[in-house]
């Protein structure tokens, strides 16, 4: 009886650990919003699938859905927010943090899985 409560509690510290995926679409999408493009300079639209308006909770990491994740070029935080994107999920591994919008994410392009944005 012992064994199966911990791992139990295992599986739920484990699961509540895990990083929410981003909120896209309509419906609340959070407390702001960051723009992620496929393309460099943020061209193409979301009717074509290169861009992508996601929804973020301040100090809450995200990963990216994974229509986008290893594939942002560029991106545009709204402007009261500065964003962390990671190169793996739950907002772990290398890091770059964006304080406004940035046409080209340079050598971090196509690497970011998920990120956690901060009032400024």
């Amino acid at each position: 009886m012992n064994s199966i409560t911990s791992i139990l509690v295992l599986a739920f510290a484990a699961t509540s650990m895990a990083a929410e995926v981003c909120r896209s679409g309509s419906g609340d999408l959070g407390q702001s919003r960051v723009l992620l493009c496929k393309e460099v300079g943020c061209t193409g639209s979301p009717e074509t699938g290169a861009q992508l308006q996601i929804g973020v909770n301040y100090g809450t990491c995200c990963d990216i859905p994974t229509t986008f994740a290893n594939q942002v070029a560029a991106v545009s935080p709204n402007s009261e927010i500065n964003c962390t994107l990671f190169d793996n999920t739950n907002c772990t591994g290398t890091s770059v943090t964006v304080t406004g919008r940035v046409n080209d994410l340079g050598s971090f392009r196509n690497r970011a899985e998920s990120l956690t944005c901060v009032h400024k």
